[in-house]
């Protein structure tokens, strides 16, 4: 059984920015059913729903079956043949399944208003309108083509139903109620800043080491260009680190983390409405400092840049900003240091500029922030082992907040 059918096709949710239909949810409400009364009913609406679904796919095993004797043996031929088309065809199914993904949380916000009642339609309403537009559908059919030879529909599709063919107890995972306590949220949050750490380390130290290896390793012309008299005049020692590390050590590394340094200066300087004397002349040095360290890395002796090993250079800081900084807001350095919660901390990453760059790599950030206040916070989190056993583990339903 597909365990997403009964949040899909029975009830009008499809991937678009339709919602089910107001005479479904009339249907199936009693007259002024209260907030109680629905959770109560709950997981019985969802068993029906469940069995549905499965009697549904066991009707459709027989067309699964014809289908897949000219699928299966044409997919290999056409992959001889047409591979050019076939893998566009396995690429338009990655971007089905990632529009499934992006509506997957307004599918379960529509369910829970149109089907249990849980949730009220006019807040649900504005959930959908955050869906990914209709017309991506036909955006990925104009960039990929339609299915063409046999076996490219079972190859799209393939791709497309990722998340079903993890079966039920993938799917449980993601609802696993365990998953949505403050202290689970802000585990994985820190969990992800580590691998961000060692994916960029890996990146940075082979562009360094590829740099050195060809002779673009020698800055000790650049220290004498800083000036560090008006810098260090200004700035305090330990905001100059990494600089003062480059000045004794001038190779691509080092300025690389001295320009790090002083962008974050150059940061804080921006954010005054007003600078002082001895201010003005701190940002004029910083300033300068960091241009002085652009211009001359990866260069060599004759003064020539690099281009390919610029090139990745720059994209590598362009993913970085995206990927790994936003997880060295002040936020979490301070749960870091032990001085807030695991709830403040989730708070504070719910919004903002972590929120907006690194939300959507934390569902269960997401789904505690704009599905769970609608079902009542910690009702919520208790009504979703319903979910979780009927899909198919045995979840606790124990609420760890």
């Amino acid at each position: 059984m597909n365990p997403r059918d009964f949040l899909a096709d029975d009830y009008g949710i499809e991937q678009s920015n339709k919602i089910a239909p107001r005479d479904f949810l009339e249907e199936n409400k009693m007259p002024n059913e209260s907030l109680a009364g629905s959770l109560v009913k709950a997981p019985f609406r969802i068993g029906q729903d469940v069995a549905k679904a499965g009697m549904t796919a066991l009707k459709n095993i027989p067309g699964y079956y014809q289908s897949a004797q000219s699928e299966v043996p044409g997919l290999f031929n056409t992959l001889m043949q047409h591979p050019m088309h076939a893998g566009g065809q396995a690429l338009a199914g990655l971007g089905e399944l990632g529009q499934s993904a992006f509506n997957f949380p307004h599918d379960v916000a529509n369910y829970a208003s149109n089907r249990l009642n849980l949730l009220p339609q006019n807040i649900n309403e504005k959930i959908q309108m955050g869906r990914m537009p209709a017309n991506t559908q036909e955006q990925i059919n104009q960039t990929f083509g339609e299915p063409q030879y046999p076996g490219e529909k079972l190859l799209r599709g393939i791709n497309r139903n990722a998340l079903n063919l993890m079966g039920a107890k993938g799917i449980a995972s993601a609802l696993n109620p365990l998953n949505l306590t403050h202290t689970s949220i802000a585990k994985n949050v820190l969990n992800e800043a580590a691998n961000m750490q060692k994916k960029y380390s890996k990146s940075y130290g082979n562009l360094w080491n590829e740099a050195k290896q060809k002779g673009f390793e020698n800055l000790a012309h650049v220290p004498y260009k800083i000036d560090i008299n008006n810098l260090s005049k200004y700035t305090p020692t330990n905001r100059l680190e990494n600089l003062q590390d480059f000045i004794k050590n001038p190779n691509n590394e080092s300025a690389h983390f001295a320009k790090s340094e002083l962008l974050g200066l150059q940061r804080e300087l921006k954010r005054k409405t007003t600078l002082t004397g001895g201010e003005k002349k701190q940002f004029n040095a910083v300033n300068d400092a960091i241009d002085v360290l652009k211009d001359n890395m990866l260069k060599d002796n004759s003064g020539k840049v690099n281009n390919g090993m610029m090139q990745k250079y720059e994209k590598m800081q362009k993913s970085f900003k995206n990927e790994a900084l936003p997880y060295r807001v002040k936020a979490i350095k301070k749960f870091q240091a032990g001085e807030s919660t695991p709830s403040e901390l989730v708070n504070s990453l719910s919004k903002g500029v972590f929120y907006a760059k690194r939300g959507s790599a934390h569902p269960s950030l997401m789904i505690r922030k704009n599905i769970l206040p609608l079902l009542g916070g910690a009702a919520g989190i208790g009504s979703l082992p319903y979910i979780y056993n009927l899909l198919g583990n045995n979840a606790s339903r124990q609420e760890n907040r």
